[in-house]
């Protein structure tokens, strides 16, 4: 009667009746015994109890001995008596699976993967042999001891590990085939995807969602919830309708399409989003779908753990979603599509499948998605094609970033901070109100700052760590100066104001040595012409690829266009640097050349701000309309500054005692001042000797400068 006594497990919770079964299968009808034998067993005894023959001992063995050497690791005994000594441990198994078919005719799965490969039939539509495939996915994957037999299975193509899965599963090899092709089901909702080049069982029937296989097994939770490492339900969004107003043409088109796509259940829906980081592209497609009370997802770019997620995972989240949510009202969100849509500059074999690909599911996706990225300088034409809607979102204009800085400001802050703030054309409001939450989190607490000063620090901070310009004090056109005509320039101001007035373009340099007050007559000219500021540094746009200069310039002017800007671009020797005199051909070359013609076709007001300009640079200066040279401080204008700088430090001018030194400097600028009342915080200015003499020491450096390569300082 002890013969008849099934001894094979499952004896431990991480294995399973159906997993036992395939382990017998694996070494008695597919020869798994074969590589076992004589070969190492990573776990040894648990493996062999699993089977049935904890107990089993051979005939002349020693009890130490009675584990079989392709299951405990150890040399095999040699000798006439244990010549019968694999064969009887096969037969040994031969009687345990035998007792385990005929107490589990047809074995099932544990009970969470039974009840989850159910439900995911049903919402998929998976057939019977697809539902077995998709759970020997999930074991080989979560049952340590099934995958170790597996992996002694050699397998050399794709013919042979189709009849293999065929034999385990009872089903023709064809069917097989025809399950894992990419025409498949599984294959084509993301489930699984088989290997191209590796033929072991794991790689082949490989999962491309980490996680899916511990949640289908062990999960009780609903089953879309298995699938939150790959999307998730898009959280309620922070902005409203009218965040949006200065989109509204945008959003009315958006909006009316996507109420007919939903409405028709249209397919190959896609809207491309893009602009720089802050500017509300995520919260788009969240606050949409509220509006058209749709239930959005979003693709996740991170698993539960945090880590990311690589592209194969996220393209295989995706046709998951498009197949799990396929329903009335629900709406997609891919966001940071670059790594996506980015093959590299080598794509390989691979790259032409993926291509072909991620166009067809464009044209055939059954749910309305949104694709959302920061820069589309490196996305494939035949991809840009394919999307319905293209919305590019920039930085609200000035009057709008003046209203949000209002609301996060909560009344506290200064009219003149907030100017100053809603003048900055890289202030995006994702900046303003990260830091308005921050000063919320810490107001109240003993010693912190007053709230404007905790927004400008956290503004500015964020401002130098991206690389753009800080927020300038706004002490008047001329901070510091109080001049009534501080600058020596060779064009009337006044006079360039009232012509541009009429509302003709312009193209125009301010040339000159730094300090000279050419930045703060930009500030003046926007200012009396009601008009915001476009500031952008020439080597942001020439230092990159051709092709990624002309979208910049395109950007910019579009950028400027819209909020009907003074566009400076504030030039380090680049954009006037005569090309003849280096590689023709080179990028930077070509990019200078580019930036010069589109410049010069501009129809708007853009100022170029350079220190290069002189009296030999003819060639430069011909394609500008106008070029206004700022020099030194004239004695007049000299003296002027000095006796208000003398009044700010309190001490007395003394104009006529220091008449000739002053007028004897001739390289000074109102930048000079500003730097010796701000040193004077720390080092006083007692007298207006002191104050002469912190000036011409500032002169005296920019001698060499004067007399060489600033040219037409007279």
């Amino acid at each position: 009667m002890r013969e008849s006594k099934r001894a094979a497990g499952p004896h431990s919770r991480d294995t399973c009746v159906k997993s036992v079964h395939w382990m017998f299968c694996m070494i008695l009808r597919l020869g798994a015994h074969q590589s076992l034998l004589g070969g190492p067993a990573a776990t040894g005894s648990d493996l062999w109890r699993e089977l049935g023959l904890a107990d089993f001992k051979s005939p002349g063995i020693d009890s130490a001995e009675r584990i079989p050497s392709f299951l405990s690791g150890k040399p095999e005994p040699s000798g006439p008596e244990h010549e019968r000594y694999p064969g009887s441990a096969l037969a040994a198994m031969q009687r345990e699976w035998k007792l385990l078919r005929d107490e589990y005719p047809e074995p099932s799965f544990p009970d969470r993967l039974e009840r989850n490969l159910t439900e995911l039939c049903e919402i998929i539509g998976l057939d019977m042999l697809e539902r077995e495939i998709l759970g020997l996915a999930v074991l080989l994957r979560t049952d340590g001891l099934l995958e170790q037999v597996a992996g002694k299975l050699e397998t050399t193509g794709r013919s042979i590990i189709f009849h293999r899965i065929g034999v385990l599963l009872n089903a023709d090899s064809e069917a097989i085939r025809e399950r894992l092709s990419l025409g498949g089901l599984l294959v084509r909702c993301g489930l699984l995807e088989p290997s191209e080049c590796s033929f072991s069982w794991c790689s082949f029937l490989h999962m491309p969602q980490s996680e899916l296989a511990a949640a289908l097994r062990y999960s009780s939770g609903p089953a879309v919830s298995l699938f939150s490492d790959a999307f998730r339900r898009a959280p309620m969004p922070a902005l409203c309708l009218s965040n949006y107003d200065h989109l509204a043409g945008d959003l009315r088109i958006a909006m009316a399409y996507m109420r007919y796509a939903i409405k028709q259940r249209k397919i190959g829906v896609n809207v491309l989003i893009y602009g720089p980081p802050g500017t509300g592209k995520s919260e788009f497609p969240r606050m949409l779908a509220t509006e058209l009370k749709a239930t959005l997802y979003e693709i996740a770019c991170n698993d539960k753990r945090g880590d990311p997620v690589d592209r194969k995972g996220r393209l295989g989240a995706l046709r998951l979603a498009m197949t799990i949510l396929d329903a009335p009202d629900n709406l997609l969100m891919f966001d940071e599509v670059e790594d996506v849509f980015n093959f590299g500059f080598f794509g390989g074999i691979g790259k032409d499948f993926h291509k072909g690909w991620i166009n067809r599911m464009l044209e055939e996706n059954p749910l309305p998605c949104f694709w959302v990225t920061n820069d589309i300088s490196e996305l494939d034409q035949a991809f840009i094609r394919r999307f319905d809607l293209i919305l590019e979102f920039n930085n609200p204009p000035p009057e709008k970033r003046e209203r949000i800085i209002k609301s996060c400001g909560k009344g506290v802050l200064e009219d003149e901070f907030i100017q100053r703030m809603a003048n900055h054309d890289r202030l995006t409001p994702a900046v303003i109100d990260r830091a308005s939450r921050i000063a919320d989190d810490i107001a109240g607490q003993a010693g912190a700052l007053d709230r404007q000063t905790i927004m400008s620090r956290l503004v500015g901070a964020t401002l130098k760590a991206q690389r753009h310009p800080p927020i300038e004090a706004n002490a008047g056109a001329f901070a510091g100066s109080g001049a009534s005509n501080p600058t020596n320039a060779d064009y009337d101001l006044d006079a360039l104001i009232l012509k541009l007035r009429v509302g003709h373009g312009a193209l125009i340099c301010f040339a000159g040595p730094p300090g000279t007050g050419k930045n703060a007559s930009v500030r003046l000219v926007a200012r009396q012409l009601n008009k915001p500021l476009v500031t952008r540094n020439v080597s942001e746009i020439m230092y990159v690829s051709v092709a990624e200069t002309r979208n910049r310039v395109n950007g910019l002017f579009d950028c400027a266009n819209k909020t009907d800007a003074v566009l400076v671009l504030e030039d380090n020797d680049n954009l006037l640097e005569d090309a003849g005199g280096g590689e023709p051909f080179s990028v930077i070359a070509i990019n200078r050349q580019e930036l010069r013609d589109r410049l010069a076709s501009y129809r708007g007001i853009l100022i170029v701000l350079t220190n290069r300009i002189g009296e030999g640079d003819a060639h430069s200066s011909d394609w500008f309309d106008l070029v206004i040279r700022f020099s030194f401080l004239n004695p007049e204008q000299a003296l002027e500054s000095f006796a208000i700088a003398a009044r700010e430090l309190g001490v007395a001018p003394n104009l006529s005692k220091h008449q000739e030194m002053l007028t004897g400097m001739g390289a000074l600028t109102l930048k000079d001042f500003e730097m010796v009342r701000r040193q004077a915080l720390f080092k006083p200015i007692a007298n207006s000797t002191e104050l002469a003499e912190a000036l011409l020491s500032r002169s005296r450096t920019k001698s060499t400068s004067r007399s060489g390569s600033i040219g037409f300082v007279r």
